[in-house]
């Protein structure tokens, strides 16, 4: 899947999950709230890793332009905090 791809529909999984924890509440589905949570925990996850490799809403459209864009990002960082976000 391309990183544009994933990204939106990480983003999109994070209210559809809140709305399955909701109606799984309100149903009385107590067995599906924690499903409904984790969904949601793991798009917020995704998102944030993808954010900090690069990948946003309108781009970058391939692995191709991504791997261009950390390797940018990457030369900006100082020696031996490569992998150190300062969001």
């Amino acid at each position: 899947m391309k990183p544009r791809i994933a990204y939106r529909l990480a983003v999109l999984m994070i209210p559809v999950a809140a709305a399955l924890t909701i109606a799984a509440a309100v149903a009385g589905l107590w067995w599906v709230i924690p499903l409904g949570l984790l969904m949601g925990l793991n798009g917020v996850v995704n998102v944030r890793n993808a954010r900090r490799r690069g990948a946003g809403w309108n781009g970058p459209a391939t692995f191709r332009e991504l791997r261009e864009l950390e390797r940018r990002h990457g030369s900006d960082a100082p020696a031996g905090q490569e992998g150190i976000d300062r969001g």
